[in-house]
Parts: C-alpha cells; sequence; structure tokens
C-alpha cells in the first residue's frame, strides 16, 4: 500500500519502491510532524469515515426515493474523488444530505 496523504501528514513515509505485497522495499521512516499535521491527519480520516457511511447508507436507499438515492450516493463518491473540481453536485442533493446525515444522528 503506498504511503498515504495522512501518513505523510503525520511524518510517516516509505523507503523505496513498493513490494507486490504492498510493504515498501526499505520500510518507513517516521519524522516528527507538529501537531497541525497530526490534526489535519485526523480530520481527513474522519470526513473519510462520513463519505463512506454516506455511500454505504445510500447503497440500500433506505428512506430516500431513487433519485435522491443516486444523487447522494454520486455525491458522495464525488468528495472521494481525488479530482479538486469533483464538487459538481445539485444544491438540492446537498440540502437532502444533510437533512439525511441529521435523522441518522439521531
Amino acid at each position: 500500500m503506498p504511503d498515504s496523504l495522512v501518513d505523510r501528514l503525520r511524518g510517516k513515509y516509505a523507503m523505496g519502491p513498493h513490494l507486490p505485497n504492498g510493504k515498501p522495499e526499505f520500510g518507513w521512516r517516521q519524522f516528527e510532524a507538529p501537531t497541525i499535521q497530526h490534526e489535519a491527519a485526523a480530520e481527513i480520516e474522519r470526513l473519510r469515515d462520513i463519505l463512506m457511511g454516506i455511500e454505504i447508507m445510500t447503497a440500500t436507499g433506505a428512506g430516500l426515493d431513487p433519485k435522491e438515492t443516486i444523487d447522494i450516493h454520486l455525491l458522495a463518491a464525488e468528495g472521494r474523488s481525488d479530482d479538486p473540481h469533483a464538487w459538481r453536485a445539485d444544491p438540492a442533493a446537498i440540502a437532502r444530505l444533510r437533512v439525511v446525515l441529521r435523522q441518522a444522528g439521531e
């Protein structure tokens, strides 16, 4: 598994190319990272978990009509995209997503 942005924010870097088993050839190198970077890494993981939860929740379509299900599902998928311009979702879908998340948290 290549080192991720979250790993790098925490000061963990792969040394050398990654082998077929996913480990870096020469192991990992750890550097002391500032607290703010650890906080940013934790926030990225938290938001990633929320997006994955939304995708799972919308996969069943529970409580949503078919159009809302696909709109919210695609919105969550766009949020995990590597493309920084991926957020092109319909504002109505975003508003519905907020309602669904609020209800899910109750």
